[in-house]
């Protein structure tokens, strides 16, 4: 049960960090057009997202059921989780743009029904 709820908690963080992402790209004409063969393409740019950091998302998220089924600093576990993976493709953008990688892409969903990690400090555990 716990391991669902890490599931759905992480998917609806990235859900609300990519949501805000898309809605500081629309606000900033954020997409870009391009030839690819003989297409004429649109796609987002590929920028940081820096519109949302944990404090605000963990604020966002404790009136889910899934967070309150979890333990609170599980569910804060799970979404430092998230903020790292962020974190990551943050700067794998820097590394794109410097020519170091190919081209990243924000993290994916989890598959729904799914089983995530469930990490449990050592404060919450009895001995």
């Amino acid at each position: 049960m716990q391991c669902k709820a890490s599931n759905s908690l992480y998917n609806s963080g990235l859900y609300e960090f990519k949501q805000r992402h898309y809605q500081k790209l629309g606000e900033t004409d954020g997409r870009s057009v391009y030839w690819k063969d003989d297409e004429l393409r649109s796609s987002w740019q590929l920028r940081e997202i820096t519109v949302t950091n944990y404090n605000e998302i963990d604020k966002l998220l404790k009136p889910l059921e899934t967070y309150k089924i979890m333990a609170a600093q599980s569910a804060q576990q799970t979404m430092k989780i998230l903020q790292r993976d962020i974190n990551s493709y943050n700067s794998l953008v820097k590394k794109f743009f410097n020519g170091e990688v190919s081209r990243p892409r924000i993290p994916n969903y989890r598959k729904s029904g799914g089983l995530f990690a469930v990490i449990y400090p050592a404060q919450a555990l009895i001995f």
